[in-house]
């Protein structure tokens, strides 16, 4: 094997419970000071999403009509 672990890997324990540094209230501390910005983003997913759901139908409707 290549990969070995360390003396260091076998010193740590394992019934230690991680930190919770990075929870959900870090992450939304950190949205918070670009809320304008994030809202933008979500805006515009939203009118994609939109438009990449109405263009089939419409190429559809456009060929529908010029067949008969």
């Amino acid at each position: 094997m290549f990969l070995e672990p360390t003396p260091a890997f076998y010193e740590k324990k394992m019934d230690e419970e991680p930190k919770e540094e990075h929870s959900f209230k870090f992450l939304f501390g950190y949205i918070k000071q670009y809320r304008k910005y994030f809202g933008q983003i979500v805006l515009g997913l939203l009118v994609g999403s939109l438009l990449q759901l109405i263009l089939p139908l419409l190429t559809q409707s456009i060929v529908t009509i010029q067949r008969y």
